[in-house]
């Protein structure tokens, strides 16, 4: 798969395809957030310095009958500019969801055709 691939099918746009592993019926597909996209949350300067991360796992659109999951080890970022650490913000899932944008979509695109 491609980092192509990645943008154009679930949305995930400015991070890197890393591998793809089957896991008890579901697909995980792990990334990676490009260097060049990192910037803190807080002042949005892009001075900033890795300071380790935790891992994060993001609903995707499924592919068939199969739950797809987007791994991400989200960076803890130290800004030069302001001096605060915090987590990099994840472009691809809204606030703190454990969700993409594009899941939502297609959640609210599937009310539309079922009754309540």
């Amino acid at each position: 798969m491609s980092t192509s691939l990645m943008y154009h099918a679930f949305g995930v746009r400015g991070y890197l395809y890393q591998r793809t592993e089957y896991v008890g019926g579901e697909i995980h597909l792990t990334v990676k957030q490009a260097d060049r996209t990192l910037q803190c949350s807080a002042c949005g300067s892009r001075k900033v310095i890795r300071r380790g991360g935790r891992e994060r796992r993001f609903r995707g659109v499924p592919i068939g009958r199969r739950q797809v999951w987007i791994v991400l080890k989200v960076p803890r970022l130290e800004c030069k500019t302001c001096g605060v650490v915090r987590q990099a913000e994840v472009s691809f899932a809204p606030g703190q969801h454990g969700y993409t944008k594009w899941f939502a979509r297609y959640v609210v695109e599937l009310a539309r055709h079922m009754t309540m």
